[in-house]
């Protein structure tokens, strides 16, 4: 029994020392964290991969052709295209969709319960409208692109149409599209309604990213609001703690028309229970120089182009205007910028002062 139990003991001893010594010998997998650059010998968890979203990679040679993303709310944002021709491959941020552009047959985005059809991407892309238009030098800019939507899970989003109701909510709502080709002939077709895959909002802001590094629209942008005057307005804030507080104004030379909706029932900024809502063509002239006046003693320039925002649907606000000379100015997101809350607080009583002296 004695000799049993020796023998049992070398044994066990033997396997544990060959498998220690296997271990120790094993060497190490090259990764950048431990200094090795050369080829990974087995697969190591990838540290940087978002939590819940399932990487998927593209087939080997296969590349990215095409690339549309847009993600809309209140108001229009930019749409971001990129596009291999015969000519050269060119990306492009418009703040407009023209036809040479339009992604979906039925243009009612809200109507999701069959996918709409896809049929007309950018087959040649043209400098149609003001808005960055750039011809890559090589294909730096598409692998970048390519990391995003693999580390993502972009490819596994094709046939993704949902819709989600918010009860409640007096805006349209956000709608997500996204549409991808690639060089073997597959595409890759998502589109949601108050709701998108997981991962949408991660690769749309490291998109944004890309563009705006190797894009330059400066020139359209407006930086002083005294250079020319402005011809369209549209300021639109929803209150960070009271859902139901909407404050908006739009002012559109075209028509030489104002229109106005101030909600506040529970008393933020203007008298509780402040419920406005109307519009008028007018012959005289519109106040552009009151609410710019504004702005800029808040500092609103250096906004231009702001876009920050978060998975909440709280506290959205956008500011579009247009100006004569082209120029442009943008800021959106549910994540205020600096000095947000004062400049809320004053433009919103100054709507309320015109929308009275309309009234008189």
């Amino acid at each position: 029994m004695k000799n049993k139990q020796v023998i049992l003991w070398v044994v066990l001893m033997g396997i544990f020392s060959f498998l220690f010594g296997c271990a120790k010998n094993k060497e190490p997998v090259d990764t950048p964290l431990n200094g090795n650059t050369g080829a990974a010998k087995e697969t190591v968890q990838d540290i940087s991969k978002p939590e819940g979203i399932a990487p998927i990679e593209l087939a080997e040679g296969v590349t990215l052709t095409g690339f549309y993303m847009n993600q809309m709310g209140m108001a229009r944002a930019p749409y971001y295209m990129m596009k291999v021709t015969e000519s050269g491959t060119y990306m492009k941020i418009s703040t407009s969709s023209p036809d040479d552009y339009e992604m979906w047959k039925d243009d009612d985005s809200e109507n999701l319960e069959q996918p709409s059809e896809y049929f007309g991407y950018i087959e040649t892309v043209k400098d149609v409208e003001y808005a960055s238009h750039v011809k890559l030098e090589d294909d730096t800019v598409i692998r970048q692109m390519e990391e995003c939507i693999e580390k993502y899970g972009a490819l596994g989003w094709d046939g993704y149409s949902k819709k989600e109701d918010m009860p409640g909510v007096m805006d349209s709502g956000d709608s997500y599209n996204l549409y991808l080709e690639l060089s073997d002939g597959t595409t890759v077709t998502m589109q949601g309604y108050n709701t998108c895959p997981a991962g949408f909002h991660d690769l749309y802001g490291d998109i944004v990213k890309i563009f705006d590094a190797n894009s330059d629209y400066s020139r359209y942008m407006a930086k002083n609001f005294t250079d020319s005057p402005c011809n369209y307005m549209e300021v639109e804030i929803r209150d960070m703690e009271s859902w139901n507080a909407y404050y908006q104004i739009r002012l559109r030379d075209t028509s030489n028309q104002w229109a106005i909706t101030l909600n506040d029932p529970d008393g933020v900024i203007l008298e509780k229970g402040t419920e406005i809502s109307g519009y008028k063509e007018t012959e005289e002239k519109l106040p552009y120089e009151r609410f710019l006046n504004i702005m800029s003693e808040h500092g609103v320039e250096a906004w231009n182009q702001y876009e920050e925002s978060t998975n909440s649907s709280a506290g959205k606000f956008y500011i579009t205007m247009y100006f004569e000379d082209g120029k442009e100015f943008s800021a959106n997101g549910n994540v205020y910028p600096n000095g947000f809350e004062a400049f809320k607080e004053a433009f919103v009583k100054e709507i309320y002062a015109y929308y009275l002296e309309v009234q008189e």
